[in-house]
């Protein structure tokens, strides 16, 4: 028996060792440490994990929310300055569909009471999927009354830590990587949640920057945004939803039909219920102004988002 025990023991030490080694040969090789560990698996995308973390008990009376158009599109420093406050925060992630936005807009509102709810979009929006994920666990996560330890074994997956850890250091820091917001997977936020791209620096992909997919403009996606529409009017909560543009070397020689269609069936949703409907595609955009066909650079969101409140402040 005393031979056994010592067998196990002597198993359990080897195993510890071995995974101490091999956690130190890793960590060596990438520089990764404890603060390098990405955000709990709420759900699949990664980028959404990340902001929700960021969000994690931040209580604001003017959010945004929606997909990258929204993240990297909206300037945070035209927002504030708009509305002299700092009482703000960018809620969008990668990807978000209108589905996705009609949820974290009821979960944010029934837990911190917005007065305020910008929505940056464009057609993109309405072809994305749906992320699945659980809106309890979410919404005890943004107002900190479950612990971010138990939330890291919620949804546990080694595939997905060993995955996102150097994938975390790559996105929202850039060290060893590159630096500053030079690369579109940058997660790189401002004190409020948006991300604005180096103007002068940003390293364009020619494949990307001259890529448009008008394809799958998917049904349900507007009656999301009647939701969306319909849930702030019946809450109070002012609803300012901004078209974003393309950039003007696509925008010329687009047949244009399908984009105007898509415009006037949003635009009569948000009027529908008293919202703020603005729409970017009143003027051509410099292509100097954009790191792609659709989002904007530092310079680019600022001088889209003044321009939106310029018009609605007319």
């Amino acid at each position: 028996m005393a031979k056994f025990i010592k067998n196990i023991a002597l198993f359990i030490l080897y195993t510890v060792l071995l995974a101490f080694i091999i956690i130190a040969m890793y960590k060596y090789k990438t520089g990764i440490t404890v603060k390098d560990m990405p955000a709990p698996n709420l759900t699949p995308s990664y980028s959404f994990n990340e902001k929700m973390r960021f969000a994690r008990k931040k209580k604001a009376d003017i959010i945004a929310v929606g997909s990258s158009m929204c993240l990297d599109n909206l300037s945070s420093d035209v927002v504030i300055k708009n509305f002299k406050t700092d009482s703000y925060l960018n809620l969008s992630s990668w990807g978000l569909s209108t589905r996705d936005i009609f949820s974290i807009i009821t979960i944010y509102s029934s837990i911190y009471k917005p007065s305020t709810v910008i929505i940056a979009s464009n057609y993109r929006d309405f072809q994305s999927t749906d992320k699945e994920f659980d809106h309890k666990q979410l919404s005890d996560y943004l107002k900190g009354s479950s612990s971010e330890f138990d939330n890291f074994f919620l949804n546990f997956s080694v595939n997905y830590y060993f995955t996102y850890f150097v994938y975390h250091k790559y996105t929202t820091s850039g060290n060893n990587f590159t630096s500053g917001n030079t690369f579109y997977e940058s997660l790189i936020y401002d004190k409020y949640g948006g991300i604005s791209f180096d103007p002068s620096n940003f390293k364009i992909d020619k494949e990307i920057w001259n890529t448009v997919d008008i394809s799958n403009l998917r049904e349900a996606s507007y009656h999301y945004l009647d939701s969306i529409s319909f849930f702030c009017s019946q809450n109070k909560i002012r609803l300012l939803f901004f078209q974003t543009p393309m950039r003007e070397g696509i925008y010329r020689n687009l047949n244009k039909a399908w984009l105007l269609k898509h415009i006037s069936r949003v635009k009569a949703i948000v009027l529908k219920n008293n919202q703020t409907f603005i729409d970017g595609n009143d003027r051509f955009w410099p292509d100097s102004l954009f790191i792609d066909p659709l989002h904007f650079n530092a310079n680019g969101a600022r001088e889209f988002t003044k321009y939106c409140f310029d018009k609605m402040n007319k």
